[in-house]
């Protein structure tokens, strides 16, 4: 058995040999190896005594190596300079060669999972080219933040599946933003604002003193007003008045989104005793209607953002074929964001 002692630097394991026996530099390893029985242990040495009895100024250098270690955001900076760019590849070592040869197995692959999934949901192969297409268009564009939601990097957190019948499958398409099946309060207020201000409320405003809450809502000079809960008609009427957008009877879910995506603050009450909430904002606010099956129309209102959420609008199909659909995309893009 050898006991093999490395470190960074050849002259500090010279050095620290002939005088201690231990080294003293803090990255040394001890190499425990064992020919007779193909064994190799690999562990730091013991503290000596004379690193025990070291002055504050080492102490201090010891922490400055700790310091230095690289954060988990720079080693996957790092590692996206190599693999995840095929031009960055060298073709001497036969990396390039490895990457195109996993990369085209890996496509096989993804074409038998997806062909699988749409047999097993008794959908068309059609719909084959159409999901692929669309996946990687959602893995390009859509980017989980972690700064905004440390704790749900999940891509199918970030993406939101509509439905709507009729139309043609090659309707089918990304939307970067959050969209939702509503409409203003009135034909009179603006349906097209470029980067508004936004205002979110997790409140009614029902109640007496209307007056007073419109003008501190006013006071905070939003273009668009999201509330939770019913809006009386005079209060209704008072923003209108004063050019602002207002949608009522919004989902909570939908007004979580948008506080994520528009990094606004969820207001929970407008009284006297209210600060300065933040509000939020995004590329355009617009409203559209599509045509759907049987001669009908939906209106969707979409906040057009940045990487941080995205709506698949599914079009093509019956509504239940297009249910069957969603979840063989949900999972398909899963497992694709994630190979």
């Amino acid at each position: 058995m050898k006991n093999l002692y490395f470190s960074d630097s050849d002259n500090e394991q010279v050095s620290s040999m002939k005088n201690r026996g231990q080294l003293a530099s803090s990255s040394s390893y001890l190499l425990d190896l064992n020919v007779e029985a193909s064994t190799v242990y690999l562990s730091r040495p013991l503290p000596s005594t004379y690193s025990m009895q070291s002055s504050d100024s080492n102490d201090l250098s010891c922490d400055a190596e700790i310091t230095k270690v690289r954060t988990s955001e720079q080693r996957e900076f790092v590692l996206e300079a190599g693999w995840h760019h095929a031009s960055a590849l060298r073709e001497e070592n036969g990396e390039k060669l490895a990457y195109n040869l996993l990369v085209e197995a890996y496509q096989q692959h993804e074409q038998s999972l997806l062909k699988q999934l749409l047999w097993a949901s008794s959908l068309s192969l059609s719909w084959l080219d159409i999901i692929i297409s669309l996946c990687h268009e959602i893995i390009n564009v859509i980017r989980p933040d972690k700064n905004h939601d440390a704790e749900d990097l999940d891509i199918r957190h970030y993406i939101k599946f509509k439905k709507l019948s009729g139309g043609l499958r090659n309707d089918t398409k990304l939307i970067s933003g959050i969209v939702c099946s509503k409409n203003v309060a009135h034909k009179g207020m603006s349906t097209e604002i470029d980067n508004p201000k936004i205002l979110l409320l997790q409140c009614s405003i029902v109640y007496e003193y209307l007056r007073h809450v419109a003008a501190r809502i006013v006071a905070l000079q939003p273009n668009i007003v999201l509330v939770y809960r019913n809006v009386s008609r005079l209060a209704q009427d008072l923003l209108r008045q004063h050019g602002i957008t207002l949608v009522y009877n919004v989902k909570q879910t939908i007004l979580d989104q948008l506080a994520r995506c528009t990094e606004a603050d969820l207001v929970m009450a407008v009284d006297a005793h209210i600060g300065r909430p933040r509000l939020g904002t995004c590329k355009k606010f617009y409203l559209k209607s599509f045509d759907i099956d049987k001669g009908g129309a939906k209106t969707l209102l979409s906040f057009d953002m940045t990487h941080l959420g995205g709506t698949v609008l599914l079009r093509g199909a019956l509504k239940n074929e297009l249910a069957r659909l969603e979840k063989v995309a949900s999972f398909f893009l899963f497992a694709t964001y994630n190979w």
